[in-house]
């Protein structure tokens, strides 16, 4: 009996965790006053009615400001479900000119109204998913 009742709950908990993980591929452009944006951190977090609707996701454009997001903890794309999206780039100050001290603090690129103060979303659904982002400064 208490075997058929810790495998009962052993089911109940297998089924009841399959499917709320789900995922899909997303992928995008990113580009800034019309120009890719190469170097960019792009940040998928689920936004949901619970404290911890899940793993967020992120991508690193490269020079075509091309990104493909990557789940934290590993696998590739983003939770199926509405996310509030951040873009960073981060530059340091005075990039091109090697008289300037190497410790200098990065300067952000991007807007704060798409990082820190991000109002961006995206809804990810099943299948996948193209999230171009048009930036400007």
């Amino acid at each position: 009996m208490r075997t058929a009742v810790l495998l009962f709950f052993g089911l109940v908990l297998v089924l009841g965790c399959e499917g709320s993980a789900k995922v899909a591929a997303v992928s995008g452009i990113v580009t800034l006053n019309g120009k890719p944006l190469a170097s960019a951190a792009v940040s998928f977090q689920p936004i949901g009615e619970t404290l911890n609707p899940g793993p967020g996701s992120t991508g690193l454009t490269n020079d075509r400001g091309e990104y493909t997001l990557q789940v934290t903890g590993g696998g590739k794309g983003a939770m199926v479900g509405k996310h509030r999206v951040e873009i960073s780039c981060l530059e340091a100050e005075g990039k091109n000119k090697p008289h300037e001290d190497p410790r200098t603090k990065p300067r952000e690129r991007v807007p704060l109204e798409y990082n820190l103060r991000s109002k961006l979303t995206f809804e990810v659904k099943p299948g996948k998913n193209t999230a171009n982002f048009d930036l400007t400064s």
